[in-house]
């Protein structure tokens, strides 16, 4: 349940505040990707930039067999490999990102191969699709989602995979706003284009737009359920910024994470309540620490809704 209304009010005016204060210049971004926090990835594998990469390839060619399973005789020819795709299984992304993109929820990890079928003929069906028919905006979105979700199947591809992803998600948010009535933008999914826009924009480095677009969210749909969600990316801009040194940006931090403690439980709960913990270690309360860590194992073994599904 979302907190009461005054208290909305109080959060919205938080909000552009931290709009205000945190505009500037970007920051240069050589890589391509901007992750609030980096993550530990699991063994046997590497963090590359944007996912949790094997160390190195450890894959071993099996003996050449024909069709029949028996193995080509002396001078015979060996019959030719074919190359077979990566499974799915080896998309990866920083595990505390999961909890931030509901998207991935939906379904199994595809491989790239199939993703770039999918958006290709999404595309040509897009283009035969008028501009006045109700399946426009559903096919925009499944355009955004597949494209952003290419660009952690690909990682070579990423950068080109994540700026279609944007390009559509901004087509989707500003046909919300001219086709879709406001009484029906719950409707019409305009809140979560805008959190996954944001989202994209974020994994690219661009900071200041992503803000703008969390704070859209915020002041045009205070009852989403992605609000806590918009909170916790302020939030953790803060706090980037305050375990990298400007321990002045951690108490803004520490209020934004609390202000997430104040809605039901999600499994953004989880990760806010590790962050107060890390804030208390690097103010030299270990105790409030210790305390807020044990308070997040236990809400890991109790039963959670799930992220926010997308409608």
């Amino acid at each position: 349940m979302l907190a009461p209304k005054h208290r909305r009010v109080r959060w919205l005016a938080l909000a552009t505040s931290l709009l205000a204060a945190c505009g500037g210049a970007e920051e240069p971004n050589p890589t391509g990707a901007r992750l609030v926090l980096g993550a530990e990835c699991p063994a046997g594998t590497s963090w590359d930039g944007s996912r949790c990469a094997p160390a190195k390839n450890q894959m071993a060619a099996a003996p050449a067999q024909d069709p029949g399973g028996r193995e080509p005789d002396r001078g015979e020819p060996a019959p030719a490999q074919v190359a077979v795709e990566p499974p799915a299984a080896e998309v990866s992304m920083p595990p505390h990102w999961l909890s931030r993109d509901p998207r991935r929820g939906v379904h199994k990890p595809r491989p790239a191969r199939l993703l770039k079928t999918e958006i290709h003929q999404l595309k040509m069906l897009f283009e035969a699709t008028p501009r006045e028919a109700p399946d426009r905006r559903p096919i925009l979105r499944r355009l955004a989602d597949d494209s952003a979700e290419l660009a952690w199947a690909a990682p070579s591809e990423s950068e080109k995979a994540r700026a279609q992803a944007i390009h559509y998600y901004v087509m989707l948010t500003e046909e919300n706003k001219s086709n879709c009535p406001s009484t029906e933008m719950q409707k019409c999914r305009a809140d979560e284009a805008l959190y996954f826009l944001a989202l994209e924009l974020e994994l690219i480095g661009k900071i200041n737009d992503a803000r703008k677009s969390y704070f859209e969210l915020i002041r045009s749909f205070p009852q989403s359920d992605y609000i806590p969600y918009a909170y916790f990316a302020f939030g953790e801009l803060y706090f980037k910024e305050g375990m990298e040194g400007d321990r002045s940006k951690l108490p803004m931090a520490k209020k934004l994470y609390d202000k997430i403690l104040q809605f039901a439980r999600s499994p953004i709960t989880v990760e806010t309540t590790l962050r107060l913990a890390d804030i208390a270690e690097a103010e030299g309360d270990k105790a409030t620490a210790e305390q807020h860590r044990k308070h997040a194992a236990t809400m890991r073994r109790a039963p959670v809704e799930p992220n926010p599904a997308p409608r």
